[in-house]
């Protein structure tokens, strides 16, 4: 069988030399695991690769480890995986067999580098590529913080990221990508929503579809592909509009009383001067928005 032809690539001069500080060396010690994490990972993210927690032990009958090895996220190769001849594509393979590693173990209450190997076999990330590295992903709290002020005064995550990303000098120092901060802030905005209610209220109208065949619902998603409107009509609002809706009016003084989300209705009269209701929804956006958004779909 043909061996696997492997090409190593020596750390840059101009990234990190012998001497600098931030390169591993056996024998530092560190207070904890935690901490030498952390400074391997610094250490590669000024080299540009992304680094992960490979082997290790605990001390016997103890949660605290006693030896970590810490390497290359490209270290190793992927199983195979049987499931995969059932699928319509295949993973890109991302491992491939890099050896680079930082080995710590845990010695008179300090955590000793006892070995260090800087040699990768593939080609490293540019410092502007660094931010799309996995282990060197990171979310601030104050960015979130800025970026939950600014969607709250109606400015989109687009427009917001681009706002934090040009106060850190550039998308590449800001510490993640684009599509973390939104998985972020998209995560924030569901929990505000108690669980279960989207699906509840998507499992209640497909419900009035197989019940109703005139039933009709409309929902609404804004920029972020989140919900913000909630138009549905049984068969009878459908016949009285026809009948009825010369003259309608748009009501929207029930709300939420604990959020102040707005129930509105599409109300009119019938020939006995009977209130009807033609449409119902319901927003989770601010008022304004809701009446524009409100009259473009009806």
């Amino acid at each position: 069988m043909e061996s696997k032809k492997e090409i190593f690539f020596d750390i840059p001069e101009t990234a990190a030399g012998p001497t600098d500080e931030r390169v591993p060396k056996i024998g530092m010690k560190f207070l904890s695991e935690e901490e030498a994490y952390s400074f391997y990972n610094k250490y590669a993210e000024t080299i540009g690769f992304s680094i992960r927690r490979s082997s290790g032990h605990k001390v016997k009958n103890s949660s605290t480890m006693q030896q970590r090895t810490f390497t290359c996220s490209r270290q190793g190769y992927r199983g195979d995986d049987k499931r995969e001849d059932t699928f319509s594509y295949s993973r890109p393979e991302t491992r491939c067999g890099c050896t680079a590693r930082m080995k710590i173990s845990l010695r008179n209450g300090f955590y000793d580098v006892y070995e260090f190997e800087a040699s990768h076999n593939h080609i490293l990330a540019p410092g502007t590529m660094a931010h799309f590295l996995r282990s060197q992903r990171k979310l601030i709290e104050a960015q979130i913080a800025n970026a939950e002020v600014a969607k709250s005064v109606g400015i989109s995550n687009k427009a917001t990221i681009d706002l934090i990303a040009k106060q850190a000098g550039g998308i590449e120092n800001l510490g993640c990508t684009r599509e973390d901060m939104k998985n972020r802030l998209y995560s924030k905005r569901t929990i505000q929503a108690k669980e279960g209610d989207t699906g509840g209220v998507l499992e209640y109208m497909e419900k009035k579809v197989s019940e109703d065949v005139n039933f009709y619902y409309s929902i609404q998603v804004d920029e972020d592909d989140l919900i913000t409107n909630i138009f549905w009509a049984d068969s009878k609002m459908v016949s009285d509009y026809v009948m009825f809706g010369d003259v309608i009016c748009f009501d929207t003084t029930y709300k939420k009383l604990d959020d102040g989300r707005p129930f509105g209705l599409i109300v009119g009269v019938n020939n006995h001067k009977k209130l009807l209701y033609l449409v119902l929804h319901f927003s989770m956006m601010k008022p304004l928005k809701v009446l524009v958004g409100f009259l473009e779909l009806f």
